[in-house]
């Protein structure tokens, strides 16, 4: 059951960035434009959250990656980073709805 999944999430990790490329083309058409650091959050996960789900693809392809602790610091950072572009995401987008005076509820 390990090969199958982790060849369903390298296959996720492969797609991840061209389908969120279309997804910012939408939100860049929309009125008003998205903030230029908006954008590069986006742009900045839009890199590094393929990066961890084709890093643990290959982990579970690959059980005896899991030994080297080069492929571990990568596992840790790559997550972590992602852990970090999401809350930043969700920052913004919380700021964004208070802007335009929404409550969330």
């Amino acid at each position: 059951m390990r090969v199958p999944i982790g060849i369903l999430v390298l296959v996720i990790g492969v797609a991840t960035p061209m389908a969120m490329l279309f997804w910012l083309n939408g939100k860049l058409s929309r009125k008003p434009p998205p903030s230029p650091r908006e954008v590069g959050v986006l742009l900045a996960l839009n890199g590094i959250l393929p990066l961890g789900l084709i890093v643990i693809g290959l982990g579970l392809l690959l059980p005896r990656l899991w030994n080297a602790p080069a492929f571990l610091g990568i596992v840790v950072v790559s997550w972590l980073a992602t852990c970090v572009l999401l809350a930043i995401v969700g920052g913004q987008a919380r700021s964004a709805r208070r802007a335009r005076g929404e409550n969330g509820r």
